[in-house]
């Protein structure tokens, strides 16, 4: 009975993800939100059934992957059912959403890394020097309908953007990190719903305004920094490494920063659309980014918030 009720279940959950995958795959405005609920039947089954049953509801999702798509979606399936399958474990663990968050994480970067080597191996596609190439023909393209219309366009800009345009290929670690993080917290935000409709019990999220971010980031910060000033030669693995830390790091203090000033408006009974209105403007307005990586600094390594609390 329970094996018929297993079979079921991953009959259903295979019917799902084929729905989803041709959606993705044919539908691509939908596709875009789609993207994020692909791992959510191997996170169901998983979460119901264990990991084991799971393997073998994921073969038989690459199988229909072939007939429905290509081989060429492979990747796409390969990616979110194990990804799927760890966040479901993790959540099956009762583990908190800070860990299935960084569990999601190491398992997309995997992924992300292992098609990245069979795109650039066997595919001959370099991803980041098409990237470049697609971004230098807009800004061109650009550049010639400013001429065009009689307007000028801003040279310092341009050659800003040049300059950074040269350094982008070495940030291919960070970039990794990055879009693996931005697919697990949203693969996460995008799946809880439907888990709790489900009655899957789903720990909360811990509040962000108590976000703390471990005191030795504020070292390794300032060890980097000092790194920085040393001028390592461009394309060796010195400046690869420490142009990727130092990145990777600023924007943790970003976040630190983001955290506390959500801890202070929590604190003084400010609204709580204030300090998300002050993050949203601060992306528009990147200067503000400055200061709020200040706040991050200041309160890792002054513990403000205890005299915040004790002024209370």
């Amino acid at each position: 009975m329970e094996k018929t009720k297993q079979l079921t279940e991953g009959a259903i959950l295979l019917a799902l993800y084929s729905i989803l995958l041709l959606l993705f795959l044919y539908v691509p405005l939908v596709g875009i939100i789609v993207l994020f609920v692909l791992p959510l039947p191997f996170i169901i089954y998983t979460i119901r059934n264990g990991i084991n049953n799971t393997v073998v509801l994921f073969i038989a999702a690459l199988l229909l992957t072939i007939i429905l798509g290509s081989f060429a979606a492979l990747p796409l399936t390969f990616m979110f059912g194990s990804s799927g399958i760890v966040l479901g474990y993790l959540i099956r663990s009762r583990k908190s959403r800070y860990g299935i968050l960084l569990g999601g994480t190491l398992v997309y970067i995997i992924n992300i890394v292992i098609l990245y080597v069979i795109a650039v191996t066997l595919m001959n596609i370099n991803v980041m020097d098409l990237a470049l190439t697609t971004t230098r023909e807009t800004m061109d393209t650009s550049s010639d309908f400013l001429k065009s219309i009689g307007q000028q366009g801003n040279e310092t800009a341009l050659q800003q953007f040049e300059e950074a345009l040269k350094v982008i290929p070495y940030l291919l670690p960070s970039t990794f990190l990055m879009l693996a993080f931005i697919l697990a917290f949203f693969t996460q935000l995008a799946s809880i719903p439907f888990l709790k409709r489900l009655k899957i019990d789903v720990e909360a999220w811990p509040p962000f305004r108590d976000l703390m971010l471990p005191k030795s980031i504020l070292w390794y910060y300032l060890i980097v920094m000092v790194l920085m000033f040393l001028q390592f030669e461009v394309g060796t693995f010195g400046y690869t490494a420490i142009i990727n830390l130092f990145y990777i790091l600023q924007l943790l203090m970003m976040i630190q920063g983001v955290s506390f000033i959500f801890y202070f408006c929590y604190q003084k009974g400010i609204v709580k659309g204030i300090p998300i209105a002050i993050t949203i403007v601060s992306l528009i307005l990147p200067f503000l980014l400055y200061i709020i990586r200040i706040l991050g600094i200041i309160d890792l390594g002054f513990q403000i918030r205890e005299k915040i609390q004790l002024k209370k």
